[in-house]
């Protein structure tokens, strides 16, 4: 279902987008409760000469804020608004000229936070809702209140306007309203009751409100609703990412363990890879761009013209720990609000002017399971066969591995391209890291490796609703099944360990007493879903640890897998000072080498790395 969002937000954007509201703004009325300052002359923030103006050679100009605790700055013309927090109080403050001269603040009230996502921004000025005087707030381009509306009722998380400043939608414990602000009257939009809800967003030009849910149990969902007769029209997490502005979307998605860039309208629909993956992205609607940022003890920027699909300048602010906001300034200039370790740092960048010689082109149509790129495809299904080859496997890919599903689970397939681009060679390392033969020594056929985008299971047949991997049998050949996430190396070497766990069983004797190792009174759940309930952590805490986790203790071959994919993986020291789950490893150990015919060879196999030496 989630493969369909491509053709389904498709026809969301086609049903909702035919008409946009025309109505009148509306003009709340009220008597205005913030007080802004008189025009103030100051020479501004701008630092003439910096280093990183000189460095850039002018790409980059500083500006050196006043005082901390800034969160976020917002373009308004030729002006600009930045967002802090001060004595406990939200500040908004506008500045303006080339220099950045304070020309007002404006005080948001006490225990406010303010972040740009609290603001809508429109042609007739600023909206924000004010949750400890439960109004709507109203402010022209220069921060002066001109209107403010106090709510009938009480509301969870914040309200949200519609972009022509007509309507406000919100949540409370009965449901999702609608309050007309022409009008003042409020219609019950959906009825529900829920532990937690919350509007989180108008999009699409007013015709969507998006809302997060919670129940009780914690489990969350973000849905989006037609606003005029409030239907689910689409529901999934990662909606809570999706931006739109006019009849343009930008979504953030992680498909497939690699992380796309969604965009487009209705009728045409693309994806950026970014050269260094999605990192921190930042649509910029204004310039039709988008910038990506990695953050470290730097700050790693690169910005890319969706037009063209290119890289067109990268910059690195050296000493920025963090990028807070992002704001194209509609000229190919870009806003930077950066956090160092002192303070916060407001920088603007023209990209323009620092540009790279990258021809790449970055963007491609957007494909989905129904339609994949079937000849990138087929080229990566021969190259998977080569590698099969090398290791004496068969590696299954696409619907070939579909095919390999065993009865009680349903495998979703992996069609991206930039998946199989990333894990194959993932694989090959990761393989390579064995003895030679090692994944041959099978009863009958070659071990399969099937590559996937998601294992489902079901409760009633006693499997998990979802597995990062699994190892079955399809008649006498053993089946590894993966699914592609960034937890790939563990889950590899956790599915291993089950086909090294069948063949030191049936070749030693290593693991006859394995349960002598376990608490005294102990047995394995010898169930999935009966071990979902175990919550007692007394024997999976410091160094007199009996196993590595709660899932550990569901099945005696779960409790050595766990043991073989952290023994594989790095900076798991701690887990093995323990004596039994050292022991264990021994035994895991020696099972190997004995099943496997290396007792006689030297080298030490990563799973050895925590082997205490005798």
């Amino acid at each position: 279902m989630v493969r369909l969002f491509g053709v389904l937000l498709l026809l969301v954007l086609l049903l909702c987008g035919c008409s946009q509201n025309t109505a009148t703004p509306t003009d709340p009325v009220g008597n205005p409760s913030s007080t802004a300052t008189e025009p103030i002359t100051t020479p501004g923030l701008y630092v003439p000469d910096s280093d990183i103006e000189k460095e850039t050679a002018g790409a980059v100009r500083y500006f050196e804020l006043e005082g901390k605790e800034y969160y976020g700055c917002i373009p308004l013309g030729n002006n600009l608004l930045l967002l802090q927090q001060k004595n406990g109080g939200g500040l908004l403050s506008l500045y303006g000229g080339e220099r950045l001269e304070l020309i007002r603040t404006v005080s948001m009230g006490e225990n406010v936070t303010p972040t740009v996502e609290q603001l809508q921004l429109t042609d007739q000025g600023i909206g924000y809702y004010d949750d400890q005087s439960r109004s709507v707030v109203f402010l022209n381009h220069q921060l002066v209140e001109i209107g403010r509306m106090y709510l009938p009722e009480e509301v969870q998380g914040r309200a949200y306007l519609s972009p022509e400043w007509k309507m406000l939608y919100y949540c409370t414990e009965k449901g999702i309203n609608a309050l007309d602000l022409q009008t003042n009257i409020s219609r019950l939009l959906k009825e529900q009751y829920m532990y937690k809800q919350e509007v989180t967003g108008v999009l699409h030009n007013g015709t969507l409100v998006r809302c997060v849910m919670q129940t009780e149990q914690g489990e969350e969902k973000t849905v989006l609703l037609d606003s005029a007769s409030g239907l689910v029209a689409y529901e999934g997490a990662y909606l809570q990412k999706l931006e739109t502005k006019e009849n343009s979307y930008f979504l953030p998605r992680d498909l497939g363990g690699v992380g796309q860039l969604q965009f487009g309208n209705a009728e045409h629909q693309q994806v950026l890879w970014p050269e260094g993956g999605s990192n921190k992205p930042y649509w910029l609607h204004t310039d039709h761009a988008v910038v990506t940022v990695a953050e470290g003890e730097a700050s790693c920027l690169e910005y890319y013209d969706l037009e063209s699909g290119k890289r067109q300048a990268m910059l690195e602010i050296k000493d920025a720990t963090a990028v807070l906001s992002v704001q194209g300034d509609g000229k190919g200039g870009v806003w930077l609000l950066c956090r160092t370790e002192e303070n916060e740092k407001l920088y603007h960048w023209n990209a323009k002017k620092n540009t790279l010689n990258d021809e790449t082109v970055y963007t491609e149509p957007m494909y989905t399971a129904e339609s994949p790129n079937e000849e990138a495809l087929a080229e990566l299904k021969l190259q998977a066969d080569e590698l099969g080859k090398k290791f004496g496997v068969d590696i299954l890919i696409w619907k070939d591995a579909i095919s390999a599903a065993p009865e009680d689970y349903v495998f979703s397939e992996e069609y991206l391209v930039q998946a199989y681009q990333l894990y194959l060679p993932w694989l090959e390392k990761l393989m390579s890291g064995f003895p030679d033969g090692f994944f041959e020594k099978t009863p009958d056929g070659n071990l399969k490796i099937a590559l996937v985008q998601k294992i489902s299971g079901d409760p009633e047949w006693g499997t998990l609703p979802d597995s990062p991997c699994i190892q079955y049998w399809k008649g006498d050949t053993p089946v590894l099944a993966l699914t592609t996430d960034q937890s790939f190396e563990q889950n590899f070497y956790h599915a291993v360990a089950h086909f090294i766990d069948w063949r030191v069983l049936s070749k030693t004797s290593v693991f006859y007493e394995w349960n002598t190792l376990n608490p005294s009174g102990f047995t394995y759940d010898n169930s999935y879903i009966e071990n979902l309930e175990r919550t007692d952590t007394t024997h999976i805490e410091g160094d007199n640890r009996y196993f590595i986790d709660l899932f550990s203790m569901s099945y005696a071959k779960e409790d050595r897998a766990r043991i073989m994919e952290y023994a594989c993986t790095s900076g798991n020291e701690e887990y093995f000072r323990a004596p039994v789950i050292q022991e264990k490893l021994r035994r895991i150990c020696e099972g190997i080498r004995a099943a496997f015919g290396l007792k006689k060879v030297e080298t030490e196999f990563i799973w050895e790395q925590y082997l205490q030496k005798k």
